[in-house]
């Protein structure tokens, strides 16, 4: 008999662990998108006519702190020189994302 390609739980939760440490480490995160009706829909029919689809991307300028109650302590003014303009300008992209290998029949993944 083969072996299986299931890891153990314990070291797969160490995997997961790993990877988690890393994303945080190199500023990348994971988003998950469930589509539902006809979002599903369109998604099949983008895979099906145009092998992929679009991701849409943007990244925001964090918003202001909301204003301290009367009696606390107020924070201190910013330093001359203001923010540093990359972190107050939104960012917009958008990437291809090839999903062919979603065609075959029983596919369900792709890497």
């Amino acid at each position: 008999m083969g072996a299986t390609s299931e890891e153990p739980e314990p070291e797969r939760a160490r995997i997961e662990a790993e990877i988690s440490d890393f994303q945080k480490q190199a500023l990348v995160g994971m988003g998950i998108c469930e589509k539902q009706g006809f979002e599903l829909i369109e998604l099949e029919e983008a895979i099906k006519n145009d092998g992929g689809c679009w991701l849409k991307f943007m990244k925001l300028p964090q918003a202001e702190a909301p204003v301290e109650e009367k009696g606390a302590k107020k924070a201190p003014p910013p330093k001359k020189g203001g923010a540093i303009l990359d972190d107050i300008k939104p960012v917009f992209g958008r990437a291809w994302v090839d999903l062919s290998d979603l065609k075959r029949p029983g596919a369900n993944s792709t890497t």
